[in-house]
């Protein structure tokens, strides 16, 4: 499409148009249009107009304003752009500019008119504003949203103009993908906050927030720090709706965590000792960990039971096997299972056990089929299936395992897509496991992912705004929890985020 600049010609036809007015324009080819002087200029804004002059041969499909802080306004330039529909019904056209104009601001406006194949500008005109009216928010839909989501805003005096918009959701900047006096529409971009905030307007240094909130959807929230010390080899396990951390290499205190409260109390810390590598779970409404020991030349497990109810210990039979160094435990349904890591003949090898809390005792199923280290693998379960997989950083193991407790077998299901980790964590959701959110070679990640067992589906959930490998992971209901890790290599934190997947 041409673009035709007629200053000069407009300036010997407005002479000539004022001068002889009862004489007939011969029709162009193309039409001919006149900016004429901003008028009624107040603090509410101000008035533009301009007349056509011929219409000329071609048909008029687009006509309008645009105006800038600089003289050289087209319509790829302009800061500001008012557009109106084809076939003008009159030859004169104005418009009333009540937003998007700044306190004693210096502008420069032109109309212009489009036929298929030209563009034609008016004359420019400068003008000084008072100001304009303020933005006004009306309403705004939805109300909820996650990065992506389309929001339009309802209200008055919002500016034409795509950069002299300024949208905040809360604090997360909009981006603006139209916009007209009355409507603004805009796309959350990526953010890493949740909560309900005030969706907010600014234009010509003027402001105007929302009544009514909006609720940021972003599947981390930052909840209460652990109140503990960092140590290694932490100890968590789930009974009910809370969650009970703690204990560790050399450390006795066991704390309590309610989600609905987001507060730790402490509970009653371990009679006994931990030198060593120690690991929970729970079954029957109770607390249970493993501890390696070691005793001259003697390796065995003691285990202990934790009650809530009475806030006590009690030791249980040790584990029947010796030279077993670390352990994986698997909840299917009211069945307490575990990989034992055990080395035979100086090789590894990976036994597996169900465990009676009712007689106190411990069954062999058949072996894990993992090749390599115990200490990367996660588990957790679904719809009475049981899954581990994802092995230590050196090994080659990326494969996530099924056991069927039913038929007591084991088998290679799919493989985790993303990177291996050593200290990895998983918890299931709804039937949903999710995995990762570790380390590779001290370096901390939070690479996670969904993986639905039913259509063997494997998708990226949003990263933790804290870069860290937590050694804390579990399911409380419909969400999830990580937290106290590592990050920046040996750096610890003592930190907790819930997960919520509807909002990821």
């Amino acid at each position: 499409m041409k673009s035709i600049n007629f200053i000069l010609l407009l300036f010997v036809t407005v002479i000539f148009w004022q001068c002889q007015k009862d004489a007939e324009i011969q029709p162009k080819d193309f039409p001919f249009v006149v900016t004429n002087e901003a008028t009624q200029i107040d603090s509410t804004g101000l008035n533009f107009s301009a007349e056509i002059m011929d219409s000329g041969k071609e048909e008029i499909t687009e006509f309008g304003f645009i105006w800038s802080y600089n003289n050289n306004v087209t319509i790829e330039t302009a800061d500001f752009l008012k557009v109106w529909g084809n076939n003008p019904k009159d030859k004169a056209f104005t418009y009333r500019v009540n937003g998007g104009l700044k306190k004693d601001c210096y502008y420069y406006v032109r109309s212009y008119l489009k036929t298929r194949f030209n563009t034609i500008y008016g004359n420019t005109i400068e003008f000084k504003s008072i100001r304009s009216l303020s933005p006004e928010i009306n309403s705004f839909t939805p109300d909820f949203g996650k990065a992506g989501t389309k929001i339009e805003i309802e209200g008055n005096n919002f500016a034409l103009s795509k950069t002299e918009n300024f949208v905040k959701i809360g604090d997360v900047v909009a981006i603006i993908d139209s916009f007209s006096e009355t409507k603004l529409i805009v796309t959350l971009p990526e953010f890493t906050i949740q909560g309900k905030v005030k969706i907010s307007v600014e234009t010509a240094d003027m402001k105007t927030e929302s009544n009514t909130m909006f609720d940021l959807w972003f599947p981390w929230r930052k909840i209460q720090d652990f109140p503990g010390e960092f140590r290694n080899n932490m100890v968590h396990f789930v009974i009910g709706n809370k969650a009970y951390i703690g204990l560790g290499t050399y450390h006795k205190d066991l704390w309590e965590y309610n989600p609905e409260t987001d507060i730790f109390e402490r509970k009653a810390d371990f009679p006994g000792e931990i030198t060593d590598w120690v690991s929970g779970f729970s079954i029957n409404k109770k607390g249970y960990i493993l501890i390696y020991r070691r005793e001259f030349n003697r390796v065995f497990t003691e285990i202990w039971e934790y009650d809530p109810n009475q806030n006590n210990w009690i030791q249980k039979s040790n584990f029947p096997a010796d030279n077993n160094i670390r352990f994986v435990p698997l909840i299917i349904g009211n069945r307490a299972f575990l990989v034992a890591d055990t080395y035979e003949n100086e090789m590894p090898s990976k036994s597996f056990w169900e465990y009676n809390y009712e007689s106190d005792t411990w069954t062999k199923r058949e072996n894990f089929p993992g090749n390599s280290l115990v200490y990367g693998l996660m588990g957790c379960s679904s719809d009475n299936l049981g899954f581990i997989g994802i092995d230590y950083i050196k090994s080659n193991q990326l494969g996530i395992y099924k056991y069927d407790p039913g038929r007591d077998k084991w088998s290679l299901f799919t493989e985790f897509p993303g990177i291996r980790y050593s200290s990895s964590i998983a918890f299931s959701i709804a039937n949903n496991l999710y995995f990762g959110a570790s380390e590779e070679s001290s370096d901390p990640y939070l690479d996670f992912w969904k993986f639905d067992p039913v259509n063997n589906i494997w998708s990226t959930i949003k990263p933790c705004p804290l870069r860290f490998s937590p050694r804390i992971g579990f399911s409380i209901g419909n969400k999830g929890y990580v937290g106290v890790g590592t990050y920046r290599y040996y750096d610890f934190t003592m930190s907790f985020y819930e997960f919520d997947p509807s909002k990821n």
